[in-house]
C-alpha cells in the first residue's frame, strides 16, 4: 500500500514499494518475447538460451521494464489514494535496483490544493443590450462599395487620390523611368511628386525637386536631392458604384434590403460574441478574487515560463533581465494558476465533459478570433502532445465558463 505524507497544501511525499517479484515477472516475460523474435547466429529462430540473450540484452531490459512498472504502479497509487497531481512528479532521490530486490520509491507530488470555500452562486453579471444602428450598417455597406470601385480614366487635370501613369526622368543621372504608376498622395514616392502632379493633364509636364529618403526602394537615388522631369501619361479616377440593388446583386442577395438585413444579424452575431468574451473574463476575474488558496510551485513555474517566452516574442528588444521579469510577470501567472484551478473544481462539481461538437466550436470560435482557418487551428495544436494538451485544456476551461455563465448572467 503506497504512503502518503502532507509536505504542504499542494506537494505530497508519495512513497511506493515494488515488490522484487513483479519486477522479475515482467524481466522474464520481456525475455521470452525477445527470444520469439530473435535471430542470432548458430541458433534457430526462437531457439536462443535465455542466458544468451540475458548476458546480450539484460540491461536494456531492465531499463525497459524498470520505466514501465515505475508508471504503473505509480498510476495504481494515485488512483488509491486518491490525490489530484497537476503536474509531473518528481524523484526525491535517484533509483537504487537491485535484481531479485524491492524498488523502493519516493516521489514529490504537486497537488491540486482543495478549496472549501468556492461558492458562485452569488455571483451575478449584467449583459449589456446589443443593438445595432443603421449608420454601422452604412459604414459596412460603404466598405463594399469601396471594394468594388474602379478607377476609369479621365481627361481632367490630376488631384488628390488619383492615379497617374508617368514617365520621369533624371538629368543628372541620366535615368528614365517609363509607365511608373503613383497615386497621387502615397509615399511610395517623395512628396514633392504628389505636389508637382496635381493639376497636370495628359502629356503636360513638369520639372522639379525633389528628396529621396536615404532608405529609399532604388539605391541609386536613396539619400539624393534631385532634379526631375515627370510627363503624364494617363490619369485615372476612382468610380464607386451606386448603393443600390445592383449593388447587393453583385454580392449575391436579390435586394439592397436583403443584404442590410444580413448585415445586421452579422453585426449583432459578432457584438453577441464580443459581449459574451467580456462576460466570461469578468466571471473569471470575480472567481478569482472570491477565494485565496496556495497553489502548486510547480505550475507557478510553468506559467511564469510561458508568460515569459510569450513576453519575449513580443517585446524582443526589452533589455530586462530573466530574474526582473518574472517578478513582474509573477502576479499575472499567479490569476492564470488560480484560475486553471477553480476552473477544474467546478468542472468537477458540474460534472462537465467535452466532446468532438465542442470541439468543432471552439477551433471555429478560435478561427474567426484569430482570422486564420479552422485547417491551421488543428495543424498547429495537433503537431505534437503539449500542445494537443493545451488545446484539450482551453476548449474544457471555455465550456466550464459556458456552463456556469448562465446561472450567473443577468440580462440588462
Amino acid at each position: 500500500m503506497p504512503e502518503i505524507e502532507d509536505i504542504s497544501q499542494t506537494r505530497k511525499r508519495l512513497r511506493i514499494e515494488i515488490p522484487a517479484l513483479a519486477i522479475e515477472e515482467k524481466i522474464k516475460k520481456a525475455l521470452l518475447d525477445l527470444q520469439k523474435r530473435i535471430k542470432m547466429p548458430g541458433f534457430r529462430p526462437g531457439r536462443v538460451p535465455l542466458d544468451i540473450i540475458e548476458k546480450r540484452f539484460g540491461k536494456e531490459i531492465e531499463q525497459e521494464v524498470i520505466e514501465e512498472i515505475v508508471t504503473e504502479y505509480y498510476v495504481r497509487a494515485i488512483e488509491e489514494t486518491n490525490i489530484k497531481p497537476v503536474s509531473m512528479p518528481v524523484l526525491e532521490e535517484e533509483l537504487k535496483f537491485e535484481r531479485k530486490a524491492p524498488l523502493k520509491i519516493t516521489f514529490l507530488v504537486d497537488v491540486r490544493p482543495e478549496i472549501k470555500d468556492l461558492d458562485y452562486s452569488n455571483i451575478k453579471l449584467e449583459q449589456g443590450e446589443i443593438t445595432v444602428s443603421e449608420s454601422e450598417v452604412e459604414e459596412v455597406l460603404k466598405g463594399l462599395q469601396e471594394s468594388r470601385s474602379v478607377y476609369e480614366p479621365v481627361d481632367e487635370p490630376a488631384g488628390d487620390d488619383d492615379l497617374v501613369v508617368m514617365d520621369y526622368e533624371i538629368p543628372e543621372l541620366n535615368i528614365n523611368y517609363s509607365d511608373q504608376v503613383f497615386k497621387i498622395g502615397s509615399d511610395l514616392f517623395p512628396e514633392e511628386f504628389s505636389m508637382a502632379l496635381k493639376g497636370l493633364r495628359i502629356s503636360e509636364s513638369k520639372e522639379f525637386e525633389a528628396r529621396f529618403p536615404d532608405d529609399y526602394r532604388k539605391e541609386e537615388l536613396a539619400g539624393k536631392t534631385l532634379k526631375i522631369k515627370v510627363t503624364v501619361k494617363e490619369v485615372k479616377r476612382k468610380e464607386l458604384p451606386a448603393i443600390d440593388d445592383e449593388l447587393a446583386k453583385d454580392v449575391g442577395f436579390d435586394t439592397l434590403e436583403d443584404l442590410k438585413n444580413r448585415i445586421r444579424e452579422n453585426l449583432l452575431k459578432k457584438k453577441e460574441k464580443v459581449e459574451r468574451f467580456r462576460l466570461m473574463g469578468e466571471l473569471l476575474n470575480k472567481l478569482v478574487d472570491s477565494v485565496d488558496f496556495e497553489v502548486p510551485q510547480q505550475m507557478l513555474d510553468s506559467q511564469l515560463e510561458a508568460d515569459l517566452e510569450e513576453h519575449k516574442k513580443k517585446v524582443p528588444d526589452d533589455a530586462r533581465d530573466n530574474a526582473t521579469l518574472r517578478e513582474e510577470l509573477r502576479p499575472q501567472a499567479l490569476r492564470k494558476v488560480k484560475a486553471s484551478i477553480i476552473l477544474d473544481v467546478i468542472g468537477e462539481r458540474e460534472g462537465v465533459q467535452i466532446n468532438e461538437d465542442d470541439i468543432k466550436r471552439y477551433v471555429i470560435n478560435l478561427s474567426q478570433r484569430l482570422l486564420v482557418s479552422p485547417e491551421f487551428i488543428v495543424k498547429y495544436y495537433m503537431s505534437d502532445a503539449e500542445k494537443r494538451e493545451a488545446f484539450r485544456r482551453a476548449v474544457y476551461e471555455d465550456k466550464v465558463l459556458e456552463t456556469i455563465l448562465e446561472k450567473v448572467i443577468k440580462k440588462a
